[in-house]
This record gives C-alpha cells, structure tokens and sequence, in this order.
C-alpha cells in the first residue's frame, strides 16, 4: 500500500505506480493478466482536483 498527498490544478489526472525489485529492475507497463504467471502493469486511478 502507498499514500501521497499532492497540490494538484485543478482538471483530471491519472496517477500511475510501479513497482522496482531489490535489482532496481522496475515492473512493465504492459498489463497481462494474473494467471498463469502473475499479474503485471502500473496500477493507475483517475481523479478530478478541485
């Protein structure tokens, strides 16, 4: 889980994470599905500042 708190215009924006392994190798934008190796993509949400 993570939490950021941000000073954002105001409009529609997409906030996007990934993760990065103990290599530094950081997780790939392609989504697939979690079977039958594990699920991979940023994970993203949309949100609307006022």
């Amino acid at each position: 889980m993570w939490r950021c708190e941000l000073d954002l215009p105001p409009g529609g924006h997409t906030i996007e994470c990934r993760a990065t392994d103990h290599h530094g190798t950081t997780q790939t934008p392609r989504r697939a599905p979690v079977l039958p190796d594990g699920a991979t993509g940023w994970h993203s949400v949309f949100c609307t500042a006022r």
